[in-house]
């Protein structure tokens, strides 16, 4: 009985869990050779980093102008203040528990 499986795109054997790196490589060297100024002498591992990077961008570049999320992170901050309670000049005016 055999404990590994055969990753369907380059037929390499993977551990359980194990999960094959071949599209990856084929990505990079495909990002080598169509921006070679940007990947030649970059290791895998920040190309994709990279890539990522330029994706994310993008995404905030498409997100709606009211995102509840900021670009970098952060939250969105709304400085207007808003009291819950009612002014009147008079008691009789008060409603209470409405």
């Amino acid at each position: 009985m055999s404990y590994y499986r055969t990753c369907p795109h380059c037929g390499a054997h993977l551990d359980p869990g194990e999960s094959c790196d071949c599209a990856i490589s084929q990505v990079c060297t495909e990002a080598r050779a169509v921006f070679p100024e940007l990947f030649t002498g970059r290791t895998d591992r920040e190309i994709v980093g990279e890539i990522a990077g330029i994706v994310r961008r993008a995404e905030m570049k498409e997100a709606p102008a009211d995102a509840a999320n900021t670009g970098e992170g952060g939250a969105e901050q709304n400085l207007t203040t808003v009291s819950a309670s009612i002014v009147h000049k008079n008691e009789e005016d008060c409603q209470y528990g409405t």
